[in-house]
């Protein structure tokens, strides 16, 4: 993940990765250093997308 967060140092990726897994929206896969999201992970992000999309663009343009 550093290539694509080169802002961040890789104790601050762990404290996210972390913060995530605690919130559900991620879990890692047995024995790699892979995860994937969750359910909850994806419905999180597709609010997002949509407030976003919705409210916070729209707004920005008046």
């Amino acid at each position: 993940m550093k290539p694509f967060l080169p802002h961040l140092s890789v104790a601050s990726i762990t404290r996210y990765l972390k913060r995530l897994r605690d919130f559900g929206l991620i879990k890692k896969i047995v024995g790699t250093y892979r995860y994937y999201l969750t359910r909850t992970g994806r419905r999180a992000i597709a609010a997002a997308c949509r407030i976003t999309e919705q409210i916070i663009i729209p707004a920005l343009a008046v």
